[in-house]
């Protein structure tokens, strides 16, 4: 399928994996699945987010690629207990994790009236997760009002929980990679 084809949203998402896939020297780390990879590969007319799986040597250097990817506009859906370094701007000021990404905050929150917009979501496996660092405070999703009134004891006990929800998420996600193979359009891999 064409390249032009797609929506600038997600022309642009593709430009910035492919920026931080070669600025990171990671491109075999890094793999484009789902919808997007079966567009890239002919089958499909029609795709609506893209998911990229990448593997633990990607994972390590998370925040490097998260930042090269900000740079590029795509940023965190959510906000996260342990911010990296860079400017961080989530659309959400909600605390969950930073595997879900948009290039456009306002699009984003349409979602909750229906409204579909192209978003970048980083799927990984869970022994995967926790290569990337500052994983272990990732949750699903928590009020960050509600979790700071708790006392210490119970703001732990309740981010271990959250914690526990979120990693079987990402194990019961996880998938084996077929028909794996080198897009030339992008310049990336791609698999379906």
């Amino acid at each position: 399928m064409s390249f032009a084809m797609l929506h600038r949203n997600h022309q642009r998402i593709l430009e910035a994996l492919s920026s931080a896939a070669r600025i990171l020297g990671m491109k075999e780390h890094l793999t484009i699945v789902g919808g997007m990879g079966r567009y890239l590969a002919g089958l499909v007319q029609h795709v609506g987010d893209i998911d990229v799986s990448i593997k633990t040597p990607l994972c390590e250097r998370y925040w490097e690629f998260l930042e090269i990817l900000s740079l590029h506009g795509v940023v965190s859906v959510f906000d996260v207990l342990e911010r990296p370094q860079f400017p961080w701007n989530p659309c959400r000021q909600r605390i969950a994790h930073a595997k879900a990404l948009t290039i456009d905050c306002s699009a984003n929150v349409l979602m909750g009236v229906g409204m579909k917009h192209a978003n970048l979501d980083i799927v990984f496996t869970a022994a995967d997760c926790d290569a990337i660092p500052h994983s272990s405070c990732w949750v699903r999703d928590l009020d960050p009002k509600e979790l700071f009134s708790l006392d210490d004891a119970t703001r732990a006990k309740r981010l271990a929980c959250e914690h526990d929800i979120f990693m079987n998420e990402v194990r019961s996600a996880e998938k084996d990679l077929t028909n794996r193979k080198l897009d030339d359009k992008s310049g990336l891999y791609i698999a379906w």
